[in-house]
């Protein structure tokens, strides 16, 4: 309980682009997404990462084979 207290008090203690950093470089470090991948994520539909992208040459955005369906 300690740990979480002073997790959100030192959060609360950062401003401004600082505070989003740290949300991202957690989200980072624990979904292997930045936020920005998650919201692009979201809004595309498909599975963003732009590491995955930078490291592996892949796309950035993959559309899962669900979507891949062609209707014709």
């Amino acid at each position: 309980m300690t740990r979480l207290a002073l997790a959100l008090i030192a959060l609360a203690s950062l401003s401004g682009c600082a505070t989003y950093t740290a949300v991202s470089m957690g989200s980072l470090v624990t979904t292997g997404k930045s936020l920005t991948d998650h919201g692009a994520s979201k809004t595309t539909g498909s599975d963003c990462n732009l590491l995955k992208h930078l490291w592996a040459g892949k796309y950035i955005c993959e559309v899962p084979p669900v979507y891949n369906r062609n209707p014709l």
